[in-house]
């Protein structure tokens, strides 16, 4: 097993490092849980045993969570890890998974994982919104595109589902859902309460129609590589070109897509929801 005395990465102050929560309106820590961070000196066990369990039980795919996008460091004085060295043996633990298994799922992937991953989920379509930016652009997806297939954040996550939905059709994105079976209230009190939208009733027939939908708009492209993204700021349309000279428009201000020129019906795709 994992322990907190000996298992637990240190800070430069020599204190155990945890990871903990702030408010980011009023810059102070959210009491509650602070989860301790495993030392890296134990991810290649945690890998190993993971894989192995996997391989063990027939399960193809995996996913290792933060691990595809956090690096810690360790200033213990018996064995220090930078984040370089923390790097490292992620990447070999990425690349037995991939060697060993089916599919290896990535959250967030930094570059260093991309190459041993099958699916990239939780890329955003929006920037920090910060007052220095003029407007987004998806760096991250028109490099990846065509070589990794990815996932946008939870569209029913947002305060905004309709326009994560078109963000996501812009940028190539395969559109992601949270849902939970049981209501909402049962989270209450628990480290999952913040899944308080995640109710399955509410969303699953507009799922449903955007999956439809967005399938139509980016089966023909899936394999293909963005070589343009245009964004007109005056009309709100946003045109990605493909290399096989597919091109996509999406109007965020009318709430219309089209595919080389033919319009695609989003109807019921934008309907429903906690917004229906």
């Amino acid at each position: 097993g994992y322990f907190t005395l000996n298992s637990t990465a240190i800070r430069v102050s020599n204190a155990q490092s945890r990871q903990s929560k702030f408010s980011t309106a009023f810059g102070v820590q959210i009491t509650g849980k602070a989860p301790a961070l495993l030392t890296p000196n134990a991810y290649t066990k945690a890998f190993d045993q993971m894989i192995s369990s996997f391989d063990k039980n027939s399960v193809d795919n995996i996913g290792f969570g933060d691990y595809s996008n956090t690096l810690v460091t360790d200033f213990s004085k018996k064995n220090a890890k930078s984040r370089e060295s923390t790097m490292n043996t992620i990447i070999d633990g990425y690349a037995d998974a991939a060697s060993k298994l089916g599919g290896v799922l990535a959250d967030e992937a930094n570059s260093y994982v991309i190459p041993y991953a099958n699916h990239i989920t939780n890329i955003p379509v929006y920037s920090s919104q910060y007052n220095i930016v003029d407007y987004d652009i998806p760096l991250y997806q028109m490099v990846i595109h065509g070589y990794v297939p990815y996932s946008s954040t939870p569209i029913n996550a947002n305060s905004n589902a309709e326009e994560v939905f078109l963000l996501s059709l812009a940028s190539g994105s395969a559109i992601h859902f949270d849902m939970i079976y049981e209501n909402s209230y049962e989270l209450i009190d628990t480290d999952y309460a913040d899944l308080y939208y995640a109710n399955y009733k509410g969303w699953i027939s507009t799922a449903v129609e955007q999956y439809k939908a967005a399938d139509s708009v980016l089966s023909q492209v899936s394999e293909m590589i963005i070589t343009d993204y245009q964004i007109n700021q005056d009309t709100g349309v946003i045109t990605t070109t493909y290399n096989n000279s597919t091109v996509v428009k999406v109007d965020t201000v009318n709430s219309t897509v089209s595919v080389n020129g033919t319009n695609i019906d989003l109807t019921n795709a934008l309907e429903g929801g906690l917004q229906g």
